[in-house]
């Protein structure tokens, strides 16, 4: 945890500038606070005894911030032009495990336009703002058609 906290510290530092009291003692705090959570998410994929694949984490970190971006840009067309027509849409669950469904659930909620509104072994529910897109997720009946839980599956080594 020292090391994380140091590492984010010195990042911060260097990418701020800033040296005064006021945004230096929240930033600590920040810094604090996210090297306690880090470290305890290390723990949890110890305890797990999950095979972390390092290099796939790089990978899901841009494959997210690609669906983000992509999502932002498909609400905000969908706001502009159209009434929105959401629905609720019913998804098998292919992960084998609580982290790999916690992963995936919570990178469908970070995306605009989506949010699961419950993850069980077998299946998520998730609202879609867009009809169509809650379409194209009931569409899957393979975890070769889910891009997302073919990453999430080897993030874990599996």
């Amino acid at each position: 945890m020292i090391l994380t906290f140091c590492i984010l510290t010195f990042f911060w530092f260097v990418l701020s500038g800033i040296f005064t009291n006021f945004p230096l003692i929240p930033g600590l705090l920040s810094i604090l606070l996210i090297s306690i959570l880090f470290n305890a998410i290390i723990k949890i994929i110890k305890v797990s005894k999950s095979n972390f694949n390092p290099l796939y984490f790089i990978y899901f970190i841009f494959y997210t911030f690609k669906e983000i971006l992509k999502s932002n840009i498909q609400v905000a067309k969908i706001i502009l032009t159209k009434t929105p027509e959401s629905k609720i849409a019913i998804i098998k669950n292919y992960n084998t495990n609580d982290i790999q469904t916690f992963i995936t659930s919570s990178s469908i909620t970070i995306t605009p336009g989506t949010i699961t509104l419950e993850a069980t072994k077998d299946y998520l529910i998730i609202h879609c703002l867009d009809f169509e897109n809650a379409n194209s997720l009931e569409e899957i009946q393979d975890i070769k058609d889910f891009e997302l839980a073919q990453i999430v599956k080897k993030l874990e080594g599996n």
